[in-house]
């Protein structure tokens, strides 16, 4: 199977994923993705892939879903319920920061297999794309609520407008800071451009084909969770 088949499946399936944790366990469940897309995306995005032509990097749709998340608690509960979302996520960043260190600062045994092999996922670089994430994750996300809120109050009957227009401003702003700070000097110049340029690109088209999903979340059979 083709990356580029992949690509849409990927994202097909975390967007449903953020509608089944939707039905499922209301905004609880939104809360439960968010830290789980947080986290995941953060080992995803270490992993280059060549798709449409250009390189980039894993973990787009995923970090994508983490904005579903919020415009669907922004929409059907309160920027509040949004924001704590994003720094529920945001500490559990934190907190695997540490973890991560902790594990890699234990002296393995001689017949250890693990320890190399983590060091390439967790170790330096890992901790860079971690800090970069910090800081892209916080901004972008907490504009995007922002945003959203703004445009929701002046075009109430736009719903495809507040999801998508709050995304795209938020995205750029999160590739601009998360790409530089992760990836400058650590690739070539030229898979350098290619990561920012496909970045930002793959997270418009993610939001473009979120809108449905996020359509699907003001029903009201989506409202009524299955465990309350």
């Amino acid at each position: 199977m083709s990356n580029e088949v992949l690509f849409f499946i990927e994202f097909f399936a975390v967007f449903s994923g953020v509608l089944v944790m939707y039905k499922a366990f209301g905004k609880h469940g939104l809360y439960a993705w968010m830290i789980f897309a947080a986290v995941v995306s953060n080992l995803q995005v270490q992993k280059y892939i060549h798709v449409f032509g250009i390189t980039a990097t894993l973990g787009n749709a995923l970090y994508a879903s983490s904005f579903l998340a919020t415009d669907i608690l922004s929409e059907n509960f309160s920027d509040r319920e949004a924001r704590k979302g994003v720094f529920m996520g945001f500490a559990v960043m934190l907190i695997m920061l540490l973890v991560y260190a902790i594990t890699l600062w234990f002296v393995p045994e001689p017949f250890d297999v693990a320890h190399d092999s983590l060091k390439n996922v967790i170790g330096f670089t890992s901790m860079r794309i971690v800090a970069a994430s910090f800081a892209a994750y916080l901004i972008s996300n907490t504009l995007d609520i922002t945003f959203f809120s703004k445009i929701h109050s002046k075009y109430p009957r736009l719903p495809w407008l507040r999801n998508n227009g709050s995304t795209f401003v938020s995205q750029l702003i999160d590739t601009a800071v998360f790409v530089p700070c992760a990836f400058y000097g650590a690739v070539d110049s030229k898979s350098f451009w290619e990561i920012l340029i496909s970045t930002y690109i793959f997270k418009v088209v993610g939001a473009l084909i979120d809108t449905p999903f996020f359509y699907a979340s003001r029903s009201r059979m989506m409202k009524k969770p299955l465990f309350e």
